[in-house]
């Protein structure tokens, strides 16, 4: 069964190989001050192209006469990421020939893009409101703040939710805790929050 998936998705990648590519390259135009480039990735699809920047950055020294990478630490790295972009190509599947390059690649930046706890928080926040659900948005809005304060910054994102963590939150809700909020003025004021025990 899972030599049948494998080669499906081995097939699909094959083939997605003809209408879009997905490469790293180095741009000579893009020589910064300091001599370095950055890499960029380039997603080609239906003959238009687009760049995506990276967090990697090469000197000459560990470029060839072509301008293509040879420093194999960085090369592996860089792979990582092509492989993440590819994977994410094959699972859009034959949608990818109903897309355009832009479109493809806004497709690829959200589908790499770490999910902000906060602003999901809020957004569903607003749905609930937007429907009427007023009880069941005070819920949800005593969780967001009430992370936003564990936390101390208003951007959470998902990956830091963790065992350890939810662990170590339960006990700081356990805790006596003095919380900052906005009234309707914007005008801040101070509320002593009691420990919530396990019948509240």
């Amino acid at each position: 069964m899972f030599y049948n998936v494998l080669q499906c998705f081995t097939n699909v990648l094959q083939l997605l190989e003809f209408m879009l590519t997905v490469k790293a390259i180095v741009l000579k135009h893009n020589e910064k001050m300091d001599g370095t480039f950055n890499v960029k990735i380039r997603v080609t699809h239906d003959r238009v192209s687009r760049y995506l920047e990276t967090n990697f950055y090469v000197s000459k020294k560990q470029l060839n006469k072509k301008l293509e990478i040879k420093d194999n630490i960085v090369l592996a790295q860089i792979d990582r990421t092509l492989m993440e972009y590819r994977i994410s190509v094959g699972e859009l599947g034959y949608r990818v020939n109903l897309m355009t390059c832009d479109q493809v690649v806004d497709y690829l930046q959200n589908a790499n893009k770490e999910i902000d706890f906060i602003e999901f928080g809020k957004a569903h926040i607003n749905r609930l409101l937007a429907e009427n659900r007023k009880g069941t948005s005070i819920n949800f809005r005593a969780v967001v703040n009430s992370l936003i304060d564990y936390f101390g910054r208003e951007k959470i994102f998902i990956s830091e939710i963790t065992s350890n963590m939810l662990l170590k939150y339960e006990a700081y809700l356990r805790k006596e805790r003095v919380l900052t909020r906005q009234s309707r003025g914007n005008k801040p004021f101070t509320i002593k929050s009691p420990g919530l025990s396990d019948s509240r």
